[in-house]
């Protein structure tokens, strides 16, 4: 009998362990399952107000190109005939953080809208550029500027993994992993650090001037970079040359003629015979209206071609910062409003980027400003991973 009592105990805590067991496991599957559920909850409204942020880029596009009235700043104005700084696309008040109604919630975006075809498009580089030959000689002057080595090597290899005729297989399949060229125009500005040479230390430097738009889209003199006007020529061309541009803003050009009348740029005009103060000493004229040239062996003026110069946009960027319930949401984009219809088309939309140090506050196009009023400003090109304080 007492054999038999025993026996029942210990099948009794075997039944119990066994249920313990299950429980547990059931109790811990059921914790992974409600996380689970959480994390995808939370991934599905981070892309929701993401998405919301992109309709509001939209919406104020727009609003841009059907010349409404600006509803945030009486001293904005919007036209489709030509892009500035006193838009509302670039108004600083969307800079936030904005407070946004989302029921009990509490939310608030951080937006910056830049112009895409105020940086220094890495597709100028392709051959269907119209200035392409000279572009690869101002990209190679960005570099410097940005105390990048081997910046003449960096920006002839960023040409040939554009370039299909290039033939630089070899460069590449030797590599570990091994991969080809793109031999095509670039889709995404992170694609040059498959360029022989470009470190992750000279693409951060990089990045803030960098774009990567169709080869023939044209620079918007109206928002342009300051440290991509200040080397587009070389020679006396300068950092007080750029500021004679940047000088015009907000209000910027409302004609491309404006431009080309400014003393500084005359020289390099196609249509101008004034070759004085440009890319040498003998102010020689070029016949070549193309831009082609590089210029630096022929001492003569290197003249612009009018192609590669608007005041208008056709491609935005556009980066975000939400804030909900203690998470936090980024993303960016680039869009493109079609001049002729106000259509617009997102080109790509990446979530979950890293945006610059002090979003809200730092605005690139106004780095060299401080040196610029002090008197004659030095450079435009500021080594943004270098300079901490800028953020504050």
């Amino acid at each position: 009998m007492r054999k038999q009592n025993g026996l029942a105990l210990i099948t009794v805590l075997l039944i119990f362990s066994i249920v313990s067991l299950l429980a547990t496991a059931l109790i811990k599957q059921q914790s992974t399952d409600r996380q689970r559920v959480g994390s995808i909850l939370l991934l599905q409204k981070s892309r929701n107000y993401s998405h919301g942020v992109e309709e509001l880029v939209k919406l104020i596009l727009t609003g841009d190109y059907n010349n409404v009235p600006s509803v945030f700043d009486p001293t904005f104005s919007n036209s489709k005939d030509y892009d500035t700084e006193q838009e509302d696309w670039f108004n600083p008040q969307f800079r936030g953080p904005m407070p946004v109604e989302s029921g009990d919630e509490k939310v608030a975006i951080e937006l910056r809208i830049s112009d895409a075809q105020g940086l220094f498009n890495i597709n100028s580089l392709h051959p269907t550029a119209v200035s392409y030959t000279e572009n690869r000689a101002r990209f190679a002057r960005l570099l410097n500027a940005l105390s990048v080595d081997n910046a003449s090597e960096i920006a002839k290899n960023t040409a040939d993994f554009i370039d299909e005729n290039s033939q630089v297989d070899s460069i590449y399949q030797s590599k570990e992993p091994p991969y080809y060229p793109a031999y095509k125009p670039l889709k995404h500005p992170s694609e040059l650090l498959l360029v022989e040479g470009v470190t992750n230390e000279v693409f951060t430097k990089l990045k803030p001037y960098i774009t990567t738009i169709p080869p023939q889209a044209e620079i918007n003199v109206n928002t342009a970079d300051a440290c991509v006007l200040e080397n587009l020529a070389s020679g006396s061309w300068g950092a007080t040359e750029a500021q004679a541009i940047t000088s015009k803003r907000p209000a910027g050009f409302q004609d491309i003629k404006d431009f080309w009348a400014l003393s500084e740029v005359e020289p390099y005009d196609p249509d101008s015979s004034n070759s004085s103060g440009g890319s040498s000493s003998s102010g020689a004229s070029s016949s070549s209206s193309s831009g082609s040239s590089s210029g630096s062996s022929s001492g003569a003026t290197v003249k612009w071609s009018k192609a590669d110069f608007s005041i208008t946009t056709q491609y935005f960027l556009y980066q975000a910062r939400v804030e909900f319930e203690q998470n936090v949401a980024t993303v960016e984009g680039l869009i493109k409003r079609d001049s002729s219809t106000g259509q617009l088309n997102v080109i790509y939309r990446n979530y979950g980027v890293r945006l610059p140090p002090g979003f809200a506050t730092v605005d690139f196009k106004q780095l060299g400003s401080t040196s610029a009023q002090a008197g004659q400003p030095t450079t435009n090109c500021v080594d943004i991973t270098l300079n901490n304080n800028l953020f504050n």
